[in-house]
Protein backbone atom coordinates (compact mmCIF):
# COMPACT_ATOMS: atom_id res chain seq x y z
CA UNK A 1 0.00 0.00 0.00
CA UNK A 2 1.33 3.48 -0.96
CA UNK A 3 0.87 6.36 2.21
CA UNK A 4 -1.64 8.17 1.35
CA UNK A 5 0.34 11.19 2.82
CA UNK A 6 2.44 10.38 -0.72
CA UNK A 7 2.21 12.87 -4.06
CA UNK A 8 1.55 8.96 -5.22
CA UNK A 9 -1.03 7.74 -2.68
CA UNK A 10 -2.77 11.18 -2.78
CA UNK A 11 -2.74 10.62 -6.76
CA UNK A 12 -4.00 6.85 -7.25
CA UNK A 13 -6.80 7.23 -4.49
CA UNK A 14 -8.08 10.66 -6.38
CA UNK A 15 -8.72 9.46 -9.56
CA UNK A 16 -10.22 6.76 -8.60
CA UNK A 17 -12.46 8.98 -6.31
CA UNK A 18 -13.02 10.82 -9.27
CA UNK A 19 -14.08 8.07 -11.29
CA UNK A 20 -16.56 6.63 -8.75
CA UNK A 21 -18.11 10.24 -8.35
CA UNK A 22 -18.22 10.65 -12.07
CA UNK A 23 -19.96 6.89 -11.86
CA UNK A 24 -19.64 6.51 -15.72
CA UNK A 25 -21.11 3.27 -17.52
CA UNK A 26 -18.98 0.61 -16.59
CA UNK A 27 -18.46 -3.12 -15.90
CA UNK A 28 -16.50 -4.16 -13.22
CA UNK A 29 -14.13 -1.35 -13.41
CA UNK A 30 -11.65 -0.02 -11.06
CA UNK A 31 -14.49 1.92 -8.92
CA UNK A 32 -16.44 -1.15 -8.56
CA UNK A 33 -14.17 -3.40 -6.17
CA UNK A 34 -17.73 -4.21 -4.64
CA UNK A 35 -19.39 -5.06 -7.40
CA UNK A 36 -17.28 -7.83 -8.54
CA UNK A 37 -20.12 -10.35 -7.83
CA UNK A 38 -22.61 -8.52 -8.69
CA UNK A 39 -24.25 -8.61 -12.07
CA UNK A 40 -27.79 -7.15 -13.28
CA UNK A 41 -29.48 -10.47 -15.44
CA UNK A 42 -32.51 -9.01 -17.13
CA UNK A 43 -35.27 -11.51 -17.12
CA UNK A 44 -36.58 -11.92 -20.60
CA UNK A 45 -40.13 -11.12 -19.59
CA UNK A 46 -39.11 -7.79 -18.84
CA UNK A 47 -39.56 -5.30 -22.21
CA UNK A 48 -36.68 -3.29 -24.35
CA UNK A 49 -36.59 0.46 -24.37
CA UNK A 50 -37.00 -0.43 -28.45
CA UNK A 51 -40.36 -2.69 -27.60
CA UNK A 52 -41.55 0.32 -25.18
CA UNK A 53 -41.23 2.82 -28.04
CA UNK A 54 -43.26 0.99 -30.54
CA UNK A 55 -46.10 0.21 -28.67
CA UNK A 56 -46.19 4.11 -27.80
CA UNK A 57 -45.83 4.67 -31.29
CA UNK A 58 -48.82 2.66 -32.17
CA UNK A 59 -51.29 4.03 -28.68
CA UNK A 60 -49.79 7.82 -29.29
CA UNK A 61 -48.92 8.14 -32.97
CA UNK A 62 -49.43 12.06 -32.82
CA UNK A 63 -47.58 13.26 -29.59
CA UNK A 64 -44.22 15.31 -30.00
CA UNK A 65 -40.81 13.74 -29.61
CA UNK A 66 -40.62 15.28 -25.62
CA UNK A 67 -43.62 14.00 -24.42
CA UNK A 68 -42.60 10.58 -25.77
CA UNK A 69 -39.30 11.27 -24.33
CA UNK A 70 -41.10 11.87 -20.99
CA UNK A 71 -43.38 8.75 -21.26
CA UNK A 72 -40.69 6.51 -22.02
CA UNK A 73 -38.32 7.56 -18.95
CA UNK A 74 -41.05 7.26 -16.74
CA UNK A 75 -42.13 4.29 -17.80
CA UNK A 76 -38.59 2.78 -17.61
CA UNK A 77 -39.06 4.44 -14.16
CA UNK A 78 -42.23 2.55 -13.58
CA UNK A 79 -40.04 -1.27 -14.40
CA UNK A 80 -37.30 -0.22 -12.25
CA UNK A 81 -39.84 0.63 -9.28
CA UNK A 82 -41.90 -2.70 -10.31
CA UNK A 83 -38.46 -5.19 -10.24
CA UNK A 84 -36.36 -3.60 -8.53
CA UNK A 85 -34.34 -7.04 -7.92
CA UNK A 86 -34.32 -7.81 -10.99
CA UNK A 87 -32.88 -4.51 -12.28
CA UNK A 88 -30.37 -3.91 -9.62
CA UNK A 89 -27.16 -5.16 -9.48
CA UNK A 90 -27.86 -8.94 -7.66
CA UNK A 91 -25.07 -11.76 -6.47
CA UNK A 92 -24.00 -13.87 -9.01
CA UNK A 93 -21.26 -16.90 -9.15
CA UNK A 94 -18.31 -15.65 -10.88
CA UNK A 95 -15.93 -17.54 -13.11
CA UNK A 96 -13.27 -15.21 -12.02
CA UNK A 97 -11.37 -15.35 -8.81
CA UNK A 98 -13.04 -12.93 -5.97
CA UNK A 99 -9.74 -10.23 -5.50
CA UNK A 100 -10.64 -9.51 -1.64
CA UNK A 101 -7.58 -6.47 -1.39
CA UNK A 102 -8.41 -3.44 -2.59
CA UNK A 103 -5.00 -2.23 -3.69
CA UNK A 104 -4.27 -5.42 -5.69
CA UNK A 105 -7.64 -4.63 -7.75
CA UNK A 106 -6.55 -1.28 -8.53
CA UNK A 107 -3.68 -1.83 -9.48
CA UNK A 108 -4.93 -3.94 -12.27
CA UNK A 109 -6.15 -1.09 -13.92
CA UNK A 110 -3.46 1.78 -12.94
CA UNK A 111 0.00 1.79 -13.09
CA UNK A 112 0.29 4.92 -10.49
CA UNK A 113 4.09 5.31 -11.01
CA UNK A 114 3.85 5.94 -14.83
CA UNK A 115 1.26 8.38 -13.75
CA UNK A 116 3.58 10.32 -10.63
CA UNK A 117 7.03 9.89 -11.62
CA UNK A 118 8.54 12.04 -9.07
CA UNK A 119 7.25 11.18 -5.10
CA UNK A 120 7.32 13.25 -2.55
CA UNK A 121 5.46 13.94 1.52
CA UNK A 122 2.65 16.11 1.08
CA UNK A 123 1.50 18.74 3.86
CA UNK A 124 -2.13 18.47 3.40
CA UNK A 125 -3.50 21.06 5.91
CA UNK A 126 -1.80 23.45 3.82
CA UNK A 127 -3.08 22.72 0.59
CA UNK A 128 -6.24 24.59 -1.42
CA UNK A 129 -6.06 23.23 -4.64
CA UNK A 130 -4.87 20.27 -6.78
CA UNK A 131 -1.99 22.60 -8.74
CA UNK A 132 -0.21 23.08 -5.17
CA UNK A 133 0.92 19.81 -4.91
CA UNK A 134 1.43 18.57 -8.51
CA UNK A 135 2.70 20.22 -11.81
CA UNK A 136 1.13 21.12 -15.34
CA UNK A 137 2.57 18.02 -16.53
CA UNK A 138 0.91 15.21 -13.50
CA UNK A 139 -2.32 16.97 -13.89
CA UNK A 140 -2.18 16.27 -17.28
CA UNK A 141 -0.79 12.35 -16.88
CA UNK A 142 -4.37 12.22 -13.89
CA UNK A 143 -6.84 14.20 -16.46
CA UNK A 144 -5.46 11.64 -19.18
CA UNK A 145 -5.56 8.38 -16.99
CA UNK A 146 -9.13 9.37 -15.65
CA UNK A 147 -10.27 10.08 -19.51
CA UNK A 148 -9.06 6.44 -20.47
CA UNK A 149 -10.08 4.16 -17.60
CA UNK A 150 -13.25 5.66 -18.50
CA UNK A 151 -13.34 5.27 -21.93
CA UNK A 152 -12.18 1.64 -21.85
CA UNK A 153 -14.79 0.64 -19.50
CA UNK A 154 -17.43 1.76 -21.22
CA UNK A 155 -16.03 0.50 -24.39
CA UNK A 156 -16.27 -2.54 -22.84
CA UNK A 157 -19.70 -2.48 -21.26
CA UNK A 158 -20.85 -1.02 -24.90
CA UNK A 159 -20.15 -4.67 -26.03
CA UNK A 160 -21.43 -6.93 -23.59
CA UNK A 161 -24.65 -4.97 -22.68
CA UNK A 162 -25.18 -6.22 -19.36
CA UNK A 163 -26.60 -3.52 -17.48
CA UNK A 164 -29.56 -1.52 -19.41
CA UNK A 165 -32.42 -3.06 -21.80
CA UNK A 166 -30.65 -1.58 -24.92
CA UNK A 167 -27.51 -0.18 -26.56
CA UNK A 168 -25.65 2.14 -24.57
CA UNK A 169 -23.26 5.29 -25.54
CA UNK A 170 -19.98 5.23 -24.85
CA UNK A 171 -19.54 7.80 -22.29
CA UNK A 172 -18.86 11.36 -23.81
CA UNK A 173 -19.07 13.83 -20.45
CA UNK A 174 -15.59 16.26 -20.70
CA UNK A 175 -13.02 15.29 -18.35
CA UNK A 176 -10.43 18.20 -18.30
CA UNK A 177 -8.16 19.99 -15.72
CA UNK A 178 -11.48 22.32 -15.04
CA UNK A 179 -13.29 19.42 -13.96
CA UNK A 180 -10.56 17.83 -11.96
CA UNK A 181 -9.96 21.13 -10.16
CA UNK A 182 -13.23 21.03 -8.73
CA UNK A 183 -12.89 17.17 -8.25
CA UNK A 184 -10.21 18.12 -6.22
CA UNK A 185 -11.76 20.92 -4.32
CA UNK A 186 -14.26 18.56 -2.83
CA UNK A 187 -11.21 15.83 -2.42
CA UNK A 188 -9.52 18.05 -0.20
CA UNK A 189 -13.28 19.00 1.80
CA UNK A 190 -13.30 15.39 2.46
CA UNK A 191 -9.35 14.84 3.43
CA UNK A 192 -10.08 17.43 6.08
CA UNK A 193 -12.40 15.01 7.76
CA UNK A 194 -10.43 11.83 7.19
CA UNK A 195 -6.75 12.83 5.84
CA UNK A 196 -5.18 9.62 7.08
CA UNK A 197 -7.54 6.85 4.88
CA UNK A 198 -7.96 6.06 1.51
CA UNK A 199 -11.56 7.95 0.28
CA UNK A 200 -11.40 6.20 -2.61
CA UNK A 201 -12.28 2.50 -0.95
CA UNK A 202 -15.47 4.20 1.16
CA UNK A 203 -16.11 6.00 -2.37
CA UNK A 204 -16.65 2.82 -3.95
CA UNK A 205 -18.28 1.79 -1.56
CA UNK A 206 -21.25 4.10 -1.28
CA UNK A 207 -21.41 3.77 -5.14
CA UNK A 208 -21.66 -0.10 -4.69
CA UNK A 209 -24.32 0.97 -2.61
CA UNK A 210 -26.04 3.22 -4.63
CA UNK A 211 -26.17 1.31 -7.44
CA UNK A 212 -27.75 -2.05 -5.52
CA UNK A 213 -30.48 -0.42 -3.29
CA UNK A 214 -31.91 3.40 -5.43
CA UNK A 215 -34.39 0.95 -7.50
CA UNK A 216 -35.57 -0.48 -3.89
CA UNK A 217 -35.87 3.45 -2.86
CA UNK A 218 -38.09 4.12 -5.41
CA UNK A 219 -40.52 1.13 -4.58
CA UNK A 220 -40.58 2.10 -1.16
CA UNK A 221 -41.64 5.70 -2.24
CA UNK A 222 -44.23 4.05 -4.22
CA UNK A 223 -45.65 1.72 -1.69
CA UNK A 224 -45.67 4.09 0.86
CA UNK A 225 -47.55 6.41 -1.68
CA UNK A 226 -50.30 4.15 -2.42
CA UNK A 227 -51.06 2.68 1.23
CA UNK A 228 -50.95 6.42 2.76
CA UNK A 229 -53.85 7.03 0.73
CA UNK A 230 -55.95 3.49 1.49
CA UNK A 231 -59.60 3.91 1.97
CA UNK A 232 -59.15 1.56 4.47
CA UNK A 233 -56.57 2.85 6.78
CA UNK A 234 -58.07 6.69 6.59
CA UNK A 235 -61.57 4.81 7.45
CA UNK A 236 -60.46 3.15 10.71
CA UNK A 237 -56.88 4.98 11.10
CA UNK A 238 -55.35 7.52 9.88
CA UNK A 239 -52.75 8.37 7.21
CA UNK A 240 -50.85 10.31 9.81
CA UNK A 241 -50.47 7.25 12.41
CA UNK A 242 -49.17 5.29 9.07
CA UNK A 243 -46.55 8.00 8.78
CA UNK A 244 -45.84 7.88 12.27
CA UNK A 245 -45.94 3.96 12.15
CA UNK A 246 -43.24 3.81 9.81
CA UNK A 247 -41.24 6.53 11.11
CA UNK A 248 -40.38 5.14 14.18
CA UNK A 249 -39.85 1.92 12.35
CA UNK A 250 -36.99 3.28 10.27
CA UNK A 251 -35.37 5.91 12.81
CA UNK A 252 -34.80 2.64 14.97
CA UNK A 253 -33.21 0.86 11.85
CA UNK A 254 -31.64 4.12 11.09
CA UNK A 255 -29.79 3.91 14.59
CA UNK A 256 -29.24 0.50 14.40
CA UNK A 257 -27.28 0.35 11.09
CA UNK A 258 -25.54 3.55 10.43
CA UNK A 259 -22.04 2.90 11.79
CA UNK A 260 -21.81 -0.50 9.77
CA UNK A 261 -23.90 0.79 6.89
CA UNK A 262 -23.11 4.06 5.12
CA UNK A 263 -26.46 5.95 5.08
CA UNK A 264 -27.34 6.80 1.29
CA UNK A 265 -28.10 10.89 1.17
CA UNK A 266 -29.95 13.16 -0.85
CA UNK A 267 -32.48 15.05 -1.81
CA UNK A 268 -36.67 14.78 -3.05
CA UNK A 269 -38.39 16.48 -5.70
CA UNK A 270 -42.02 16.75 -6.81
CA UNK A 271 -42.18 18.59 -10.61
CA UNK A 272 -45.24 18.56 -13.59
CA UNK A 273 -43.41 18.08 -16.91
CA UNK A 274 -45.71 20.00 -19.67
CA UNK A 275 -49.34 18.72 -18.84
CA UNK A 276 -49.63 15.48 -19.27
CA UNK A 277 -48.25 14.15 -15.69
CA UNK A 278 -46.94 14.91 -12.16
CA UNK A 279 -43.23 13.74 -11.91
CA UNK A 280 -41.94 12.26 -8.14
CA UNK A 281 -37.91 11.23 -7.77
CA UNK A 282 -35.51 11.10 -5.49
CA UNK A 283 -31.89 12.02 -5.78
CA UNK A 284 -29.16 10.11 -4.09
CA UNK A 285 -25.68 12.56 -3.85
CA UNK A 286 -22.74 10.23 -3.60
CA UNK A 287 -20.58 13.03 -2.55
CA UNK A 288 -23.23 14.13 0.78
CA UNK A 289 -23.33 9.94 1.35
CA UNK A 290 -19.79 9.57 1.41
CA UNK A 291 -18.92 12.73 3.84
CA UNK A 292 -21.57 11.53 6.24
CA UNK A 293 -20.07 8.44 6.77
CA UNK A 294 -16.62 9.66 6.81
CA UNK A 295 -17.83 12.09 9.66
CA UNK A 296 -19.22 8.96 11.44
CA UNK A 297 -15.88 7.47 11.11
CA UNK A 298 -14.02 10.49 12.17
CA UNK A 299 -15.87 10.90 14.92
CA UNK A 300 -15.45 7.00 16.01
CA UNK A 301 -11.61 7.40 16.47
CA UNK A 302 -11.33 3.47 15.90
CA UNK A 303 -9.37 4.65 12.64
CA UNK A 304 -7.06 6.96 14.40
CA UNK A 305 -3.84 5.42 14.31
CA UNK A 306 -4.49 3.07 10.89
CA UNK A 307 -1.11 3.86 10.02
CA UNK A 308 0.36 2.56 12.53
CA UNK A 309 -1.24 -0.70 13.06
CA UNK A 310 -0.10 -2.00 9.73
CA UNK A 311 -3.44 -3.63 9.63
CA UNK A 312 -5.21 -3.69 5.67
CA UNK A 313 -8.67 -2.25 6.59
CA UNK A 314 -8.90 -2.47 3.07
CA UNK A 315 -10.75 -5.55 2.25
CA UNK A 316 -13.54 -7.20 0.57
CA UNK A 317 -17.30 -6.79 2.50
CA UNK A 318 -20.53 -7.79 1.11
CA UNK A 319 -23.29 -5.44 3.07
CA UNK A 320 -27.08 -5.38 2.75
CA UNK A 321 -27.65 -2.54 0.51
CA UNK A 322 -31.28 -2.35 1.58
CA UNK A 323 -30.06 -0.96 4.66
CA UNK A 324 -28.30 1.74 3.42
CA UNK A 325 -31.87 3.56 2.18
CA UNK A 326 -33.22 3.88 6.17
CA UNK A 327 -31.96 7.63 6.42
CA UNK A 328 -33.58 8.10 2.80
CA UNK A 329 -36.70 6.61 4.12
CA UNK A 330 -36.57 8.79 7.25
CA UNK A 331 -36.39 11.70 5.37
CA UNK A 332 -39.07 11.08 2.72
CA UNK A 333 -41.53 9.95 5.48
CA UNK A 334 -41.05 13.18 7.09
CA UNK A 335 -41.30 15.17 4.17
CA UNK A 336 -44.85 13.31 3.70
CA UNK A 337 -45.63 13.68 7.30
CA UNK A 338 -45.07 17.31 7.80
CA UNK A 339 -43.96 19.03 4.95
CA UNK A 340 -40.71 21.08 4.03
CA UNK A 341 -41.09 22.67 6.97
CA UNK A 342 -39.94 19.87 9.33
CA UNK A 343 -36.96 21.41 10.80
CA UNK A 344 -38.50 24.49 10.89
CA UNK A 345 -39.72 26.65 13.59
CA UNK A 346 -41.29 30.40 13.04
CA UNK A 347 -39.50 33.08 14.04
CA UNK A 348 -40.68 36.68 14.17
CA UNK A 349 -37.50 38.15 15.15
CA UNK A 350 -35.55 37.01 12.10
CA UNK A 351 -38.91 37.91 9.97
CA UNK A 352 -38.66 41.22 11.17
CA UNK A 353 -35.11 41.49 10.58
CA UNK A 354 -35.21 40.35 6.73
CA UNK A 355 -37.37 42.89 6.53
CA UNK A 356 -34.90 45.70 7.99
CA UNK A 357 -32.31 43.97 5.78
CA UNK A 358 -34.39 44.47 2.36
CA UNK A 359 -34.43 47.87 2.89
CA UNK A 360 -30.47 47.93 4.11
CA UNK A 361 -30.10 46.53 0.72
CA UNK A 362 -33.14 48.06 -1.37
CA UNK A 363 -30.55 49.28 -4.29
CA UNK A 364 -29.83 45.26 -4.63
CA UNK A 365 -33.64 44.28 -4.20
CA UNK A 366 -34.72 46.75 -7.04
CA UNK A 367 -31.58 45.57 -9.46
CA UNK A 368 -32.69 41.61 -8.43
CA UNK A 369 -36.24 42.60 -9.81
CA UNK A 370 -34.99 44.48 -12.63
CA UNK A 371 -33.49 40.46 -13.58
CA UNK A 372 -37.34 39.66 -13.28
CA UNK A 373 -37.16 38.14 -9.67
CA UNK A 374 -40.24 38.17 -7.72
CA UNK A 375 -40.13 38.97 -3.88
CA UNK A 376 -39.83 35.47 -2.87
CA UNK A 377 -36.65 34.55 -4.81
CA UNK A 378 -35.15 38.05 -3.98
CA UNK A 379 -35.76 36.18 -0.40
CA UNK A 380 -34.25 33.40 -1.39
CA UNK A 381 -31.72 34.85 -2.95
CA UNK A 382 -30.54 37.22 0.84
CA UNK A 383 -31.20 33.97 2.47
CA UNK A 384 -28.48 32.66 0.23
CA UNK A 385 -25.95 35.24 0.58
CA UNK A 386 -26.73 35.56 4.40
CA UNK A 387 -25.56 31.75 4.87
CA UNK A 388 -29.19 30.40 4.86
CA UNK A 389 -29.86 32.68 8.22
CA UNK A 390 -33.27 33.33 7.55
CA UNK A 391 -34.31 30.02 6.38
CA UNK A 392 -36.20 29.40 9.75
CA UNK A 393 -38.63 31.50 8.36
CA UNK A 394 -39.71 28.91 5.69
CA UNK A 395 -37.47 31.22 3.38
CA UNK A 396 -35.54 28.23 1.49
CA UNK A 397 -31.84 27.51 1.41
CA UNK A 398 -28.49 26.36 -0.69
CA UNK A 399 -25.67 24.46 1.30
CA UNK A 400 -23.03 25.92 -1.11
CA UNK A 401 -20.60 22.24 -0.67
CA UNK A 402 -17.67 23.99 -2.01
CA UNK A 403 -16.17 27.30 -2.93
CA UNK A 404 -17.04 26.77 -6.78
CA UNK A 405 -20.97 26.46 -5.68
CA UNK A 406 -20.70 29.66 -4.15
CA UNK A 407 -18.72 31.23 -6.71
CA UNK A 408 -21.63 29.67 -9.21
CA UNK A 409 -24.82 31.21 -7.41
CA UNK A 410 -22.84 34.71 -7.66
CA UNK A 411 -22.69 34.59 -11.42
CA UNK A 412 -26.17 32.91 -11.77
CA UNK A 413 -27.67 35.41 -9.63
CA UNK A 414 -25.98 38.44 -10.94
CA UNK A 415 -24.43 39.14 -7.85
CA UNK A 416 -21.42 39.94 -9.87
CA UNK A 417 -22.95 42.25 -12.21
CA UNK A 418 -24.70 44.20 -9.41
CA UNK A 419 -21.65 45.39 -7.84
CA UNK A 420 -19.75 46.01 -11.04
CA UNK A 421 -22.98 47.82 -12.27
CA UNK A 422 -24.58 49.70 -9.58
CA UNK A 423 -22.06 50.09 -6.98
CA UNK A 424 -18.44 50.00 -9.81
CA UNK A 425 -16.59 47.44 -7.76
CA UNK A 426 -14.40 45.04 -9.81
CA UNK A 427 -13.04 41.78 -8.50
CA UNK A 428 -9.46 41.75 -9.47
CA UNK A 429 -7.86 40.67 -6.29
CA UNK A 430 -8.60 38.04 -3.87
CA UNK A 431 -9.48 40.53 -1.01
CA UNK A 432 -12.34 42.33 -3.56
CA UNK A 433 -14.56 39.28 -3.10
CA UNK A 434 -15.16 40.47 0.97
CA UNK A 435 -18.10 42.72 -0.32
CA UNK A 436 -20.06 39.28 -1.11
CA UNK A 437 -18.86 36.96 1.76
CA UNK A 438 -19.76 39.60 4.08
CA UNK A 439 -22.44 40.95 1.90
CA UNK A 440 -23.91 40.40 5.75
CA UNK A 441 -21.69 41.19 8.26
CA UNK A 442 -22.73 38.19 10.46
CA UNK A 443 -21.55 35.78 7.74
CA UNK A 444 -18.62 33.40 8.49
CA UNK A 445 -17.58 32.98 5.03
CA UNK A 446 -14.12 33.63 4.30
CA UNK A 447 -12.61 35.11 0.89
CA UNK A 448 -10.69 32.68 -1.19
CA UNK A 449 -8.01 32.75 -3.67
CA UNK A 450 -10.05 30.25 -6.01
CA UNK A 451 -13.22 32.89 -6.52
CA UNK A 452 -10.39 35.12 -8.22
CA UNK A 453 -8.98 31.65 -10.22
CA UNK A 454 -12.26 31.57 -11.17
CA UNK A 455 -13.25 34.97 -12.18
CA UNK A 456 -10.03 35.14 -14.35
CA UNK A 457 -11.04 31.85 -16.42
CA UNK A 458 -14.57 33.01 -16.29
CA UNK A 459 -14.87 33.39 -20.27
CA UNK A 460 -12.05 30.69 -21.43
CA UNK A 461 -13.59 26.93 -21.21
CA UNK A 462 -9.63 25.75 -21.87
CA UNK A 463 -8.92 27.46 -18.75
CA UNK A 464 -7.59 24.97 -16.04
CA UNK A 465 -10.22 27.11 -13.37
CA UNK A 466 -12.91 27.23 -15.87
CA UNK A 467 -16.05 27.45 -13.56
CA UNK A 468 -18.58 25.94 -15.87
CA UNK A 469 -17.56 22.50 -17.00
CA UNK A 470 -20.62 20.65 -17.94
CA UNK A 471 -21.82 18.27 -15.69
CA UNK A 472 -20.99 19.75 -12.48
CA UNK A 473 -22.60 22.99 -13.76
CA UNK A 474 -26.13 21.14 -14.99
CA UNK A 475 -25.77 19.52 -11.75
CA UNK A 476 -25.83 22.72 -9.92
CA UNK A 477 -28.83 24.01 -12.24
CA UNK A 478 -30.90 21.39 -11.48
CA UNK A 479 -30.36 22.04 -7.90
CA UNK A 480 -31.31 25.19 -7.90
CA UNK A 481 -34.40 24.24 -9.91
CA UNK A 482 -35.27 21.63 -7.22
CA UNK A 483 -34.62 22.60 -3.94
CA UNK A 484 -35.13 26.83 -4.46
CA UNK A 485 -38.09 26.18 -7.38
CA UNK A 486 -36.18 29.27 -9.13
CA UNK A 487 -36.09 28.01 -13.09
CA UNK A 488 -33.02 28.50 -14.92
CA UNK A 489 -34.27 30.38 -17.32
CA UNK A 490 -34.32 33.27 -15.32
CA UNK A 491 -30.36 32.88 -14.42
CA UNK A 492 -27.83 34.71 -16.15
CA UNK A 493 -26.51 32.68 -19.58
CA UNK A 494 -23.31 30.86 -19.40
CA UNK A 495 -20.46 33.30 -21.15
CA UNK A 496 -20.42 32.59 -24.82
Amino acid sequence: MINIESKKGIALDFIVYVIAMENPVSYHGIHEFFLQNFEVEKPAHIPEIRDIKARLDVIQPNISIDIKNIIISETINDLFSLYPDKLSPQKVESSEELITDYFEYINRFLNINAVIVNDGTVDFPNIGSIDEIYNDEEINNIVSVIKTIIIITANIVHQLQKHTFENLPIYENEINSAVISEHFQNYLLLKIISPNIYISYYASLVLSLEKRASNFLSRFIREVNGVSESVLINKYSSREKYLDYQINENEKLLFEHSFQTPQLDGSFFAYTESSIMSLQSSFISLEESLKNYLNILSASELLRFADLTGVNLYQYLELNAEHSLYGMKLKYLNLLRYGEKVYSQENKFLENELDIFMKEKSAFVDYLQSKSFDNDAVKIILNALSENKYSSNGIKGVEFKNDIYFFRFCYFFYIFDYFYEVEGKKFDTIASFERITKFNIDNKREVKQQYLKNFIDIDNPQGKHYPFTFKTTDAFLTEIEYSLGINRGKLKPIPG
